[in-house]
C-alpha cells in the first residue's frame, strides 16, 4: 500500500498560535514574559517543538514551524508540537491587535 503525507499550510493569528501551541517561557526568566531563545538554547530539542520568529515583509514578525535562518530574530519552544511544518503565525502591530480581537469577536459572535 502506498501512502504519502500532505503538508498543511496553516496560517493563524498570534493569539491563535499562543492558544493552540502554548509557548514556553525562557528557563530562568519565568514570569518575565521572555520567550525568545537563541540557537544554542534550542539546537538539541525536538525540532517539532521549535519555531523560528523571522522578520517578514513590512517588518511583520512571522512565527514559522521549525528551524529557519533568513531574517531570524530568535526561536520559540512550545508545549504542543507542530505537525506538518506548514504552520505559521503572524505577530501583529500592537495598534492592530485590539482591532483584530474586536473583529474576531464580531465574526464569532
Amino acid at each position: 500500500m502506498h501512502t504519502h503525507s500532505t503538508v498543511v499550510d496553516e496560517t493563524m493569528k498570534e493569539h491563535e498560535f499562543w492558544e493552540r501551541y502554548g509557548p514556553v517561557e525562557t528557563p530562568g526568566q519565568e514570569g518575565q514574559g521572555s520567550y525568545l531563545r537563541d540557537y544554542n538554547d534550542v539546537k538539541d530539542l525536538d525540532a517539532h517543538s521549535v519555531w523560528t520568529v523571522v522578520e517578514g515583509e513590512d517588518g511583520i514578525w512571522v512565527i514559522a514551524a521549525g528551524f529557519h535562518i533568513v531574517n531570524k530574530l530568535g526561536y520559540l519552544v512550545t508545549e504542543k508540537p507542530w505537525v506538518s511544518g506548514g504552520e505559521t503565525g503572524y505577530y501583529q502591530d500592537p495598534d492592530d491587535y485590539e482591532d483584530m480581537l474586536e473583529e474576531d469577536a464580531n465574526i464569532n459572535g
